[in-house]
């Protein structure tokens, strides 16, 4: 398990816990209070690694625990009835 810290966390599969959550960047961005930007350099690894409070607010956003963003792949999530 790993540690969340202030030092910066890479989150490798954030990008494919985002898209099997249906959502854009800026939809991301938007639920969990931070930047397109943020969210777009975190998925393109710009940033070595994303700060505790980000890691926080994009895991719950996407409804998943801090670890389970960090550590795991997402199973795939079927698009409810009339979601866009």
């Amino acid at each position: 398990m790993r540690k969340i810290d202030n030092t910066g966390t890479p989150l490798p599969h954030l990008k494919a816990w985002r898209t099997s959550a249906h959502l854009s960047q800026k939809e991301l961005a938007q639920l969990a209070g931070v930047s397109k930007y943020t969210v777009m350099n975190i998925e393109i690894a710009r940033y070595r690694g994303a700060q505790g409070i980000v890691i926080r607010k994009i895991a719950h956003a996407l409804n998943v625990t801090p670890q389970q963003l960090i550590e795991e792949q997402p199973i795939a999530r079927k698009r409810k009835a009339g979601v866009a």
